[in-house]
């Protein structure tokens, strides 16, 4: 450990589905205690690539986190519901470690990651909160309204998928957060910019107004100005320490961590 950095930073593997390899980060912070666990899950292209969210795992280890910085599998053979399981797996391997504590394991993801992570959060009760940065909930509009407005990008779109969306609705919805959340109980966090074109505010708005149409009223959506997918900003950097800071103020109030570093039951 360099005399910056108060955690370890360890390459570790698990197996999904107890075959799929998946590389991770795992960032454990200095100290005794169980600490509450947080799955990192990065976007679409970070299936090889474990930095990915080094900007955000390093300043959660910082504030007292136990950080597991994931990859998906590379067999990813059907787009999205693959990366569930990979997450719930990373759940369980997370949850296994002594310095964990079980009962105060949340999830941050940007993009895909957050997609994943907000379906997995509907399924799996050891989910405690997400925070979900720069994703779309509902998938039939977001690639739909592609079609006339970006034909271009509307084509790569539906190369992740296969299908269109009137080709198999079936499938938009099963990997459509706003289809879940009437079984999403966790609080959510939705973090946008005005300047996401991938993924427009009006997508996270919606998410929060369906959670609380059905109960979930903790939840919060979080718009920055200018602000774009990548977090880019105009001035030509990006907003990293900015969400940084908004995220370690969230999981403080839900997943809170005691000056001894052991995590508070809430």
């Amino acid at each position: 450990m360099s005399q910056e950095q108060i955690f370890e930073k360890i390459d570790v593997e698990y197996k999904s589905e107890g075959k799929y390899p998946i590389e991770c980060i795992l960032l454990k912070p200095s100290g005794a205690g169980r600490r509450p666990g947080i799955m990192v899950c990065p976007g679409r292209n970070a299936s090889r690539m474990t930095s990915d969210m080094d900007w955000l795992a390093g300043p959660l280890a910082d504030a007292g986190y136990v950080a597991l910085s994931i990859t998906y599998r590379r067999e990813n053979g059907v787009y999205l519901k693959t990366d569930i399981r990979d997450i719930m797996d990373g759940i369980s391997y997370l949850s296994s470690l002594d310095f964990v504590d079980l009962d105060q394991i949340g999830i941050v993801g940007r993009s895909r990651g957050a997609m994943s992570g907000l379906i997995t959060a509907a399924q799996d009760p050891r989910v405690k909160t997400v925070i979900a940065q720069g994703t779309t909930t509902d998938r039939i509009r977001s690639v739909t309204s592609l079609k006339d407005y970006a034909p271009t990008r509307y084509k790569t779109v539906v190369g992740f998928v296969g299908p269109t969306p009137q080709e198999d609705p079936e499938h938009y919805k099963a990997i459509s957060p706003i289809t879940y959340a009437d079984r999403i109980k966790a609080p959510v966090y939705m973090i946008t910019g005005t300047s996401d074109l991938y993924a427009p505010l009006d997508q996270a708005v919606w998410m929060i107004d369906a959670l609380k149409a059905h109960g979930n009223t903790s939840s919060k959506v979080e718009i920055l100005d200018r602000v774009g997918h990548f977090l880019e900003t105009p001035n030509g950097k990006f907003a990293y320490e900015e969400v940084a800071k908004l995220i370690i103020s969230w999981l403080k109030d839900k997943l809170p961590v005691n000056a001894s570093g052991v995590g508070e039951r809430v």
